[in-house]
């Protein structure tokens, strides 16, 4: 298994954050910075949500883990690995919150032969949780 975590703390309140991470992976509202997102129905554990740039549509990922106000995960296949991007949100003992983004590439020889792809992933994904914290009502620390 290939994974990488990120750590995010910023002033906002958990709950903007959480309301926005629904709004963008629901295709209901956009953020600078954030890859949009189109889905059909309520975000739930089940539903299929994808990404969309530009007027291109791309691959299905499917909400894999999907806790109100705390924890937002999907995932696809590509050949024979999955991939598992996810978001929680912790709320700090002083205020504000913790966003955690998470990816985890599963599949044989993932550490060695997904490298790349997670190192991509990194590069795409890790601004895009500093991009939904400010949208929130607060730059990270």
């Amino acid at each position: 298994m290939w994974s990488n975590r990120t750590d995010e703390e910023a002033d906002a309140d958990p709950r903007a954050v959480w309301e926005l991470i629904v709004a963008v992976h629901s295709g209901e509202r956009t953020v600078e910075g954030h890859e949009s997102y189109a889905t059909e129905g309520p975000l739930a554990n089940g539903a299929v949500v994808r990404p969309v740039v530009d007027s291109f549509v791309g691959p299905e990922l499917q909400v894999v883990e999907y806790e109100a106000g705390r924890r937002y995960a999907h995932e696809f296949a590509i050949r024979r690995y999955v991939v598992r991007m996810g978001y929680t949100i912790e709320p700090r003992a002083e205020g504000g919150t913790r966003l955690i983004r998470t990816i985890d590439i599963t599949g044989p020889y993932a550490d060695l032969a997904m490298a790349g792809l997670g190192q991509h992933l990194i590069t795409v994904y890790a601004p895009q949780a500093r991009a939904l914290l400010e949208a929130s009502g607060s730059a990270p620390e």
